[in-house]
């Protein structure tokens, strides 16, 4: 998934595909999406955010500008121009923690109104387009409020751009020139904007309505530096850049580079027509402010820099002879004659794109349209852009857009050949040939589809419509020697029926393929042999199956091959004997069943005799021992008390005379027997 950077607070947000809008995790704003065709595209996207961000806004711009130069209907491109346009920074709300719009590049003309906004709605979609409107009325609100202040301003003569203080914030040199001229001009009666002394009274307050309307009131800037560093610093090319797109429409503004203590060729490239003062020499300043009063005086001439008859003869006779030695392959003599013209004419255009050819090693302007590098970004092209008529800017363009058109062209002949070829003309002989032989990239039809993409988009270019029948059937070619690799890969290594059919599928899909038919025979005939050999091991499972498994294992063998010969026969016989055995189990089980629930009974039987004579045994022995233990010594005694009775009984009547005798003594067995005898 690709990132983009969060316009608000420079975070990174994943783009899900066709997401138009997506909610930044680190700032919670709602943002819309770029959407990039292209890595290269999106990379370009997140490079001018970042220089916006750093309020780089003209070097974003141009990153923009770009990007809809290849594709003019990227509505995100628009949209950051209107915001490098304005200025537009986005800051947090303190007591809301939203991030809102702040302006750093105020401009008369409603956002509302500007023609990269409308682009932006135009090539929208309906929730881009609903977040453009909502962020443009914010803008505007601002914008009209910025308006409102700056109007009330009293206009000034001159505004005086400079850096303050460096990055140990130090004042700068450049700061005490600066408040040194600011006191000359005061002293000579001039309204001057002097951002120390002008903007302290505004503390707290935003600057930009106060710069605005002295930027648009001012008929003079001087840009003061003494390093190159701190004349490109971010807020200083913010000033000056914005005055020089004034002076595009008023012709009457002047802007004059005050330089100290640093050569005249380090000032920035947009100063080299212009007339710079060098503030080491002695008068320096006398000749400032005589230069300020013929501006406003208006008795200076019309134009700062004006070429002699006779430079533009002699920058004309240099040019030519430049031009010779371009087209003799002498780069580097061609080089220093465009140079000296160029120090005649600052301003040719064709001197700077003759230079141009000549660094890139071109004899010819259409020799840049088949080099390797892009030129677009050569500041030798921006310049032959910058001061070319309308028909020569025609004339340069086309060159960019042929070498995109041929760099595309080349690339795609490149791509789909898969060889380090050296012309366009190999590479079309060798897709010529690839058709004949069918030799291809047989896993990558879809490189030859895309390619042929790009031929169609070029339209009629060169051979583009050749190359994209080519490519075309080749893409075809492609596919069915995939499609015949992938069915040979399952034809070799089939395990089952299943594969083989598949590898059958393939083969039947690629009817043309020269090969298919050779491999679709043989793939047959290994299904049918597969099948006699899968029919004889069914049947011989059949014929030894003897248990209802082995009938099961010998049905699904034989459903396998359901439509082969007579197989729906050997099914039917199958199930019926698989039920007859099923039946005769079921019987055997319900058998044994029965014998052991019969065993089961005569068990628990058993079990009751053998308990019930071990309980009458024990209760026969308990008899016995009550017999022997209690009942017979019962007995005896009460014998021996019948026969002690009969014994007193007949002592009492034989021996009367004894009845007061002493117990114990007629107690006495033997006396008993001895009396009985």
């Amino acid at each position: 998934m690709a990132i983009v950077k969060c316009k608000m607070c420079g975070g990174d947000i994943t783009i899900q595909a066709d997401t138009a809008s997506a909610t930044c995790e680190y700032c919670g704003s709602l943002s819309t999406l770029p959407h990039a065709s292209s890595e290269q595209t999106l990379n370009l996207h997140n490079r001018a955010n970042h220089l916006r961000m750093l309020k780089d806004f003209d070097k974003a711009q141009n990153i923009y500008e770009s990007i809809i130069t290849q594709n003019p209907c990227d509505a995100e491109a628009y949209w950051g121009i209107v915001l490098c346009r304005y200025g537009i920074e986005y800051v947090e709300d303190e007591a809301t923690h939203h991030r809102i719009p702040t302006l750093n590049r105020m401009q008369y003309r409603s956002v509302l109104e500007d023609e990269g906004y409308l682009n932006a709605l135009e090539n929208a979609d309906v929730v881009a387009k609903s977040l453009y409107e909502k962020q443009a009325q914010e803008i505007n609100r601002i914008q009209a409020g910025f308006l409102s202040i700056s109007s009330k301003e009293p206009p000034f003569d001159v505004f005086i751009c400079y850096k303050e203080s460096d990055g140990s914030s130090q004042r700068t040199p450049d700061s005490v020139y600066a408040q040194e001229i600011y006191q000359a001009l005061i002293d000579e009666g001039y309204k001057v904007f002097f951002s120390k002394i002008t903007l302290e009274k505004r503390l707290g307050e935003a600057y930009e309505p106060y710069i605005f309307a002295a930027l648009n009131s001012a008929k003079v800037m001087l840009v003061v530096g003494t390093r190159a560093e701190y004349m490109q610093a971010k807020w200083v090319r913010n000033e000056w850049s914005r005055f020089l797109y004034l002076m595009n429409t008023d012709r009457s503004k002047r802007l004059i580079p005050v330089y100290r203590d640093m050569d005249a060729y380090e000032l920035p490239e947009e100063f080299a027509y212009l007339q710079a003062q060098d503030y080491s020499k002695v008068g320096a300043m006398q000749d400032l402010l005589r230069g300020i009063k013929k501006i406003m005086t208006g008795t200076e001439d019309s134009v700062p820099k004006q070429n002699s008859r006779a430079q533009d003869d002699q920058a004309l006779a240099l040019l030519r002879r430049g031009h010779i030695y371009l087209e003799d392959g002498e780069f580097g003599d061609a080089i220093k004659y465009f140079d000296r013209a160029l120090d005649f004419q600052p301003d040719n255009a064709q001197a700077y794109m003759y230079k141009l050819c000549a660094e890139m090693g071109c004899r010819t302007e259409e020799e840049l349209c088949y080099i390797d590098e892009r030129f677009d970004t050569d500041k030798d092209y921006a310049r032959a852009l910058r001061f070319a008529s309308s028909e020569e800017k025609i004339r340069f363009e086309y060159l960019l857009e042929e070498w995109e058109r041929w760099h595309v062209y080349w690339e795609a002949i490149r791509r789909c050949t898969f060889r380090a070829i050296q012309t366009p003309e190999a590479g079309l002989d060798y897709l010529k040939q690839a058709i004949e032989t069918q030799t291809t990239a047989p896993y990558l039809p879809g490189i030859y589809l895309r390619t042929a993409e790009d031929f169609q988009m070029l339209g009629n270019y060169k051979d583009a419509p050749n190359c994209y029948a080519l490519c075309m059937k080749l893409a075809k070619i492609a596919k069915e020697e995939a499609i015949f690799a992938k069915a040979n890969s399952l034809f070799s290594s089939a395990t089952n029926l299943d594969n083989l059919l598949q590898a059958q599928q393939l083969y039947k899909s690629i009817p043309n393929y020269a090969k298919a038919s050779v491999s679709l025979a043989e793939c047959e005939k290994a299904y049918e042999e597969r099948l006699n050999q899968l029919f004889e091991s069914a049947a011989t499972q059949l014929d030894s199956a003897k248990s209802a498994y082995q009938f099961q294992h010998a049905l699904n063998a034989f459903e396998k091959i359901r439509h082969y010969k007579a197989v729906e026969d050997y099914i039917s016989l199958c199930q019926r004997r698989l039920k007859e055995c099923e039946a005769e189990e079921e019987a055997k089980e319900t058998a044994a069943a029965l014998a052991r629930i019969r065993l089961a009974k005569r068990q628990k039987r058993s079990e009751r005799l053998v308990w019930g004579f071990i309980v009458l045994i024990l209760i026969a022995t308990g008899c016995i021992a009550y017999y022997q233990l209690v009942v017979i010594p019962a007995n005896h005694y009460k014998s021996g008390e019948a026969l002690a009775a009969d014994y007193y009984r007949l002592a009492g009547t034989y021996f009367p005379q004894s009845e007061n005798m002493d117990r114990n003594q007629a107690n006495c067995p033997f006396k008993l027997l001895s009396y009985r005898c």
